[in-house]
């Protein structure tokens, strides 16, 4: 996925050493066990399961027993997809601030109220 990709991407325009961005673009960077830089911890480049669903060592050793979590806030997303105020370039990634902003922000609290939906 382009997710998977994310870290290529860095490197594609020359931002592959700008720890700036490895929080979005790979898996724990700053966290226990997390991604450290391409030498050390290349299997956590790219975004990866854990990026959404968190931590996974206890799912992958009972996948039955302990689901993966499932979160639907947007400002997960939002956590990554929004501007970088300028860190990053200018507006980056401004989805998340320009979607909290329109109808559809709105639209999954109203089907969930809708007992129909």
């Amino acid at each position: 996925t382009i997710h998977a990709t994310a870290f290529q991407t860095l490197v594609a325009d020359g931002a592959g050493d700008d720890v700036l961005c490895f929080p979005c673009h790979s898996v724990g960077y700053g966290e226990p066990g997390g991604f450290v830089d391409l030498e050390t911890t290349p299997h956590l480049a790219g975004i990866q399961c854990e990026n959404c669903h968190g931590a996974g060592s206890n799912h992958a050793a009972d996948p039955e027993g302990t689901p993966l979590v499932v979160d639907l806030d947007a400002d997960l997303c939002g956590a990554c997809h929004q501007s970088c105020h300028g860190l990053c370039g200018e507006d980056h990634h401004p989805q998340h601030e320009q979607w909290t902003i329109s109808a559809h922000a709105g639209a999954l609290s109203t089907l969930q109220a809708d007992p129909d939906a």
